[in-house]
């Protein structure tokens, strides 16, 4: 009679030591995995800051050209630079709000990715 409870106890311990090792190597991979994603999710949130900088930048010194070419240009010169600068003006604000457009979808995309990792 001992021994039969005692093998049982040995067995229950045994199950719930793999159940136990289980739960943590899953739970390992799951970390691994978050880290993975967060880290892209960093990289890309990164890269897509580095285009705006990168964009605004040049279109700054594009500006700053064409203001210096306005200072020093005739009346006929500087409607024609006037026009310019509002075109770069309209195209510089159509390019900012892609690209922050762009980075809200990432931001979207990441929340639900992370709302479905943690139903699982």
């Amino acid at each position: 009679m001992v021994s039969s409870l005692t093998t049982r106890t040995l067995l229950v311990l045994a199950l719930a030591a793999t159940l136990a090792s289980a739960s943590a190597a899953e739970s390992r991979g799951a970390a691994a995995a978050k880290e993975s994603v967060k880290a892209t999710e960093v990289d890309a949130r990164k890269s897509a800051q580095e285009q705006i900088n990168a964009t605004r930048d040049k279109m700054i010194a594009e500006h700053e050209a064409l203001a210096k070419q306005y200072n020093a240009a005739s009346e006929e010169k500087k409607k024609e630079i006037l026009a310019k600068m509002a075109e770069q003006k309209k195209v510089f604000e159509e390019a900012m709000s892609a690209l922050v457009r762009q980075m809200r979808e990432d931001d979207r995309r990441s929340r639900a990715n992370k709302a479905a990792a943690a139903k699982r």
